[in-house]
């Protein structure tokens, strides 16, 4: 099940166009909302390793989001053993991948 969103597959192509409809694309580098800076956002949403001033073709931002979809793909994958018709895998990948997200806004104590 892990490589259901593998590139070309008509899972890949759904997950790409749910997620990328509900987040939105932004090209351009911006911060957070909340913080004003860390962590910086593009595309889709993606944070990692993104810095102010940095810039993404929609072809990148749409490979970048196939690309850490497959991630979170892998991680449902590993953990969901039944077979599941691809709507429902890929609105499951899309759940981690907006939880995860989010995670970023939410501050963790070691208490």
């Amino acid at each position: 099940m892990a490589n259901r969103l593998q590139k070309g597959s008509a899972a890949a192509a759904m997950a790409v166009a749910l997620v990328g409809s509900f987040k939105g694309l932004r090209q351009h580098a911006y911060p957070d909302p909340a913080t004003q800076g860390q962590p910086w956002t593009i595309c889709y949403g993606s944070t990692n390793g993104v810095k102010p001033g940095d810039y993404r073709t929609v072809g990148e931002c749409k490979a970048l989001l196939s690309l850490e979809l497959q991630q979170y793909a892998n991680g449902i994958g590993r953990c969901v053993t039944a077979p599941l018709p691809d709507a429902r895998f890929v609105a499951l990948t899309s759940f981690a991948y907006n939880v995860a997200s989010g995670l970023h806004a939410v501050p963790v104590s070691s208490n």
